[in-house]
């Protein structure tokens, strides 16, 4: 079974014409593209109606590698995951991190759900509270070091906060004082986002 992130959530708030048109417009397409059901389809219908750019091209939505994940499902890796592996690589993508709505409307998927198939494909994983120490201010750590009853912060510089964290504070107090996670990409993940370079060459760039 391949695990879909099309879906027909956008279709509840559609009018049966807004349907038609979208499934027209679409219909040369190997599948629909993501929809997010908080899209204003009418303004996005009549941008279309304007500029067919507007529409995620045919070749966003072909497949590029099929990823089994437990139970047998299988995922369709296509462009837009390429793309999201491209935005994981420069290591500074969190759990926190917003999702740009190219990934939506340029690449056709459901970048959050998308996300969590990579990780549990084993494409990309979410790094520790320990290795995520980085995300986390000097204040707060030296905050949480003074509560455990760690001495000699005064001069502490944010390494050797970080090192003392690691050294001094349980994993509980770990994952109290980083609630933020960094995602990078496992040799898997790094394997097939350089075996697209193509896809990554089509994606705009800023500057």
């Amino acid at each position: 079974m391949t695990v879909s992130t099309g879906g027909t959530d956008w279709c509840d708030g559609a009018t049966a014409e807004q349907v038609v048109a979208v499934e027209h417009l679409y219909r040369n397409h190997r599948s629909l593209p993501y929809i997010s059901p908080e899209r204003d389809l009418a303004a996005w219908l009549e941008e279309v109606e304007l500029s067919s750019s507007k529409a995620v091209p045919k070749w966003a939505l072909e497949p590029v590698a099929d990823i089994e994940l437990y139970g047998g499902y299988l995922f369709e890796v296509t462009a837009g995951d390429i793309i999201l592996l491209w935005r994981i690589s420069f290591d500074t993508f969190t759990t926190q991190s917003w999702f740009p709505k190219y990934f939506e409307y340029t690449y056709g998927i459901d970048a959050a759900f998308d996300l969590r198939m990579l990780v549990e494909a084993g494409l990309v994983e979410i790094e520790s509270a320990a290795d995520s120490l980085d995300l986390v201010t000097a204040p707060a750590l030296r905050k949480a070091l003074k509560d455990a009853s760690v001495n000699g912060l005064s001069s502490a510089k944010k390494a050797d906060l970080m090192r003392l964290a690691r050294e001094h504070l349980s994993p509980a107090q770990l994952e109290d004082v980083v609630p933020v996670r960094s995602y990078k990409l496992t040799t898997a993940g790094r394997a097939l986002l350089d075996a697209h370079p193509g896809v990554v060459a089509k994606h705009p760039k800023k500057g």
